[in-house]
């Protein structure tokens, strides 16, 4: 992850962060443009407001919260107030629980029919079905990466504000946390908690060099 804004303490080659500042976000130095994708993030210390998603875009200033800025997602979590957001704005809080420390969040997108699912702890938020296509079932549905400002998703964390501040430990399949299962994709890499999603790989190189992204 980057750090664009703000103070970040970033550790475990920059997989593992704290955030002692509002709102900016981090974003992830790899983006993507086609293709199914899975990662996970594991919360390893609560903050008050915890935010992880995808942005389109970097933060664009000290006040920029993850899915303030048009194109960017993000599952918010808070005691009293917990969902899927974008374009500033809630989107969807249906069975979106708030998530504490040792929580492991998951995201599948699917950009073949532009649609992202997330989960918590394995389970899929809204019934969300990730192998359902262009259904989406569950899904929320994001604007094609093609007519975002930069064409590119990114993997993204943050600590929307308040106190104590989170600590995002990320897992694009070489987790810097312990794994109690150990799951791959259909190309034999990665090591998740959980299992990715039939037809879903995991967000390296070695993924973008033979599928594309």
């Amino acid at each position: 992850l980057d750090e664009p804004y703000g103070t970040v303490t970033m550790s475990e080659g920059n997989l593992v962060v704290v955030q002692s500042s509002d709102y900016p976000y981090n974003r992830a130095t790899m983006g993507v443009a086609s293709g199914k994708w899975y990662w996970e993030g594991k919360i390893t210390a609560a903050g008050g407001d915890d935010v992880f998603g995808i942005a389109s875009v970097a933060a664009a200033s000290s006040t920029d919260y993850l899915y303030k800025s048009a194109n960017n997602y993000a599952y918010y979590s808070h005691s009293t107030n917990h969902g899927a957001y974008g374009n500033n704005a809630s989107i969807s809080t249906t069975d979106y629980d708030a998530y504490t420390t040792n929580d492991t969040i998951s995201i599948a997108l699917d950009l073949d029919n532009n649609k992202l699912y997330f989960a918590k702890n394995g389970t899929w938020a809204n019934s969300g079905d990730p192998t359902s296509g262009a259904t989406g079932t569950g899904a929320v549905s994001v604007t094609d990466p093609a007519s975002t400002v930069d064409g590119f998703y990114f993997p993204a964390a943050a600590d929307y504000g308040g106190s104590p501040r989170a600590t995002w430990s990320m897992n694009f399949g070489n987790p810097p946390h312990s794994i109690s299962s150990g799951n791959a994709d259909a190309n034999g890499y990665g090591n998740f908690e959980y299992a990715p999603p039939s037809g879903y790989l995991a967000l390296c190189t070695k993924n973008l060099g033979s599928d594309g992204g």
